[in-house]
């Protein structure tokens, strides 16, 4: 699985918090893409526009407040993806955790891909089991 990542440039802790998150991530074998905006302020290739963005992740980690989580939700397009917040901003009521919890939050979308995986297996077999 990989996780996709809209980052305030605004924020005086993006870019440690995606660093973070980035190394945390990768040590349980999930990759990240950035969209387009967030690639740029990062320092980072390869960013893609919100809807190619949703389309290739299983995940969408925002970085950011209340706000950057509004302006995400607008940049996906409606695409239905999970999107999850690390709260580096004022307030924090629509994030689910903050960037002291990076570690707990990679562990999360570990096990989140793990229950896709089985959930996705469940879901493809042919059996007259239904869900």
């Amino acid at each position: 699985m990989k996780v996709g990542v809209i980052a305030n440039p605004g924020k005086q802790g993006a870019l440690l918090a995606f660093a973070q998150l980035r190394d945390a991530l990768a040590a349980h074998g999930i990759g990240v893409v950035l969209d387009t905006e967030s690639a740029d302020f990062l320092g980072e290739k390869g960013g893609l526009p919100g809807p190619e963005l949703a389309a290739q992740v299983g995940l969408v980690a925002v970085l950011g407040g209340d706000g950057t989580m509004l302006h995400a939700m607008a940049k996906l397009g409606g695409a239905d993806v999970p999107v999850a917040g690390i709260n580096i901003g004022n307030l924090g009521f629509l994030t689910s955790c903050t960037d002291g919890e990076i570690p707990e939050f990679a562990i999360d979308c570990f096990i989140f891909s793990t229950a896709l995986t089985k959930l996705g297996t469940i879901r493809n077999c042919d059996s007259a089991w239904t869900i």
